[in-house]
């Protein structure tokens, strides 16, 4: 299995906004919260979750003030590097933008793009990012764009995700994955990869309040509704927001709800081997 969205950061530097929303969600119990935040931890909750290798995302916003440096994903991946696949970060519209993507690509050996444009204040179809889009499709490396509604710290202005039409139109050889699947745009989201075939979606964070894979239910039905097939569907946990465990659990659980719709709308046995290991390792070329 391959966890294509989890995040590690020095706890220390951590927004307000962000610990005081995870300490009162209850996300580390009576625990310190730096105790999650470590390689160790990580590698534990993907033991628990069945999960061969995950990729690493950092958090990049000069905006808000909170940067996760390239070299720390980097010092990260170097303490368990046949288990784990860091992402850069940049931000798009700076004039040294493509030097560093270079230099986290080629110089530390990263594996990919993280983009928030919600964080980052940016529209992705913005043609001052088109250099690190280039750049990007030249290295034949996916780009993962945050989309979908998220804290309501956050304005959801640049969340949508067809915003990213405008990047597909123009990058057609470029991979890009769009994070949580635009939670809550699905029409959205559905629409862009009818769209463009070099549109993937990872499922981190599609989580409901009455049946918990509810969301998912819907999100993978649709999937197969009208897109034909869930080969650009990737598992991914979004931790530590969630563990891998519990999304596997999830998409369990919607595959048995599943039985009850017609045949070809039913989540199956190879519908789950593509989106936990089988299309992550295609568009990562492991």
């Amino acid at each position: 299995m391959i966890d294509i969205h989890t995040h590690l950061w020095d706890w220390r530097d951590t927004p307000d906004y962000i610990s005081e929303y995870m300490i009162s969600r209850g996300y580390f119990g009576q625990r310190d919260g730096a105790s999650f935040f470590n390689t160790r931890s990580l590698l534990s909750s993907m033991d628990k979750g069945g999960v061969d290798q995950a990729v690493v995302l950092p958090l990049r916003s000069e905006y808000y003030s909170w940067v996760v440096p390239n070299p720390y994903i980097a010092e990260i991946i170097a303490e368990a590097p046949d288990r784990l696949i860091g992402f850069a970060g940049v931000s798009p519209l700076a004039d040294n933008a493509v030097s560093e993507l270079r230099q986290a690509i080629e110089g530390l050996s990263l594996r990919g793009l993280k983009l928030h444009p919600p964080m980052q204040m940016f529209d992705p179809g913005d043609v001052r990012c088109y250099a690190v889009y280039e750049q990007m499709q030249v290295y034949g490396l996916p780009i993962l764009f945050h989309s979908g509604s998220g804290p309501t710290q956050l304005s959801d202005r640049y969340s949508n995700p067809h915003l990213v039409d405008e990047v597909a139109v123009h990058f057609p050889h470029l991979k890009i994955i769009l994070a949580h699947a635009g939670r809550f745009w699905y029409q959205e989201t559905l629409t862009m990869m009818r769209r463009h075939p070099n549109i993937y979606v990872d499922i981190s964070a599609n989580v409901g309040k009455a049946t918990g894979y509810g969301l998912l239910l819907a999100l993978l039905v649709a999937m197969k509704e009208v897109v034909g097939d869930v080969s650009r569907v990737l598992f991914a946990s979004d931790y530590p927001w969630y563990t891998p465990a519990r999304m596997l659990e999830l998409l369990q659980q919607a595959k048995s709800a599943s039985h009850i719709l017609p045949e070809p709308l039913q989540i199956t046995d190879d519908d789950l081997q593509k989106i936990t290991d089988g299309n992550a390792r295609r568009l990562l070329a492991l």
